[in-house]
């Protein structure tokens, strides 16, 4: 776990590598991916994208590309959504369906093991994320991201193994995740915090300041007619489903979880996904 307590760690050092090319050369390089720099051998998503704000549609399909860009689905071993449970929109829950077990069937992964809709079966969402706790150990330690509000979070953690709470991370960026507790959603992060002491807590920067609606949706253009049809399945998501100027704040947590970059912007998720040594050939 010590990487995470050092963010930034690898992407300064793709930067410093880039910036002694310039100097030799007069020409700036293509950027090359980060290395992978992962915290945790597993990693847990909870997500609403049901009610109040469409952006967790967009970014649950970004944050699934980014994870199996090298080939690393295996590490992901839960999923809900649907996260926001009380009052809900049924279209909403209809286009969360699509932008994750749609999204994570186009990119391998096993998608009846990890997904779970926090609307249709609640308590098939919280005993999975349980037993995902419950498996935490010192070598096979849990990254669980709050990429919602925490209510289904708490409930899994109550009847959890307290002796496994010390080898899970809640990772978060957003205070409207930590602090949302209307309708049923009910315990926030300080309930959480104040409960289950044993679980540890990063809070990385807000990721709208470079994954938000700046720039709107033509800066994931380049991916419309990209020669990975994976790839164009997510910009359908992320620009005509979700239709939210190109918002996907909550996939700079994954883009974090794999690099230890927790400043994520559009260039550097679209190096990532495209360039040499990513696994992927540009458009």
């Amino acid at each position: 776990m010590s990487r995470i307590s050092r963010p930034g760690l690898a992407a300064a050092a793709c930067a410093l590598g880039l910036g002694a090319v310039v100097a030799l050369t007069g020409q700036p390089a293509q950027a090359a991916p980060p290395a992978l720099d992962f915290g945790c051998e597993r990693i847990a998503w909870s997500s609403d994208g049901n009610y109040h704000d469409r952006d967790d549609i967009g970014a649950s399909a970004m944050a699934l590309a980014l994870l199996a860009e090298r080939g690393q689905q295996s590490r992901l071993v839960h999923w809900d959504y649907n996260s926001h449970l009380g009052s809900s929109t049924a279209s909403w829950e209809r286009d969360m369906v699509t932008a994750t077990e749609g999204v994570g069937g186009r990119f391998g992964y096993d998608v009846a093991g990890i997904f779970r809709n926090s609307q249709t079966n609640l308590n098939a969402a919280v005993t999975h994320l349980r037993s995902a706790v419950d498996a935490s150990t010192a070598t096979n330690q849990l990254c669980l991201v709050g990429a919602g509000p925490m209510g289904v979070v708490y409930r899994a953690l109550q009847g959890s193994n307290s002796a496994a709470r010390q080898h899970v991370t809640l990772i978060s960026h957003s205070d409207w995740n930590n602090n949302h507790d209307d309708d049923d959603n009910r315990w926030n992060l300080a309930d959480i915090r104040r409960d289950f002491p044993q679980v540890k807590y990063k809070r990385i920067p807000d990721q709208n300041a470079g994954l938000g609606t700046g720039g709107g949706e033509a800066k994931w253009s380049w991916m419309a007619d990209n020669s990975d049809q994976r790839l164009r399945y997510v910009h359908n998501v992320v620009n005509n489903i979700m239709n939210k100027k190109g918002d996907v704040s909550d996939a700079g947590m994954m883009y974090y979880l794999i690099t230890g970059d927790d400043s994520g912007n559009a260039n550097k998720l679209r190096t990532f996904l495209t360039a040499p040594g990513s696994g992927r050939v540009s458009s």
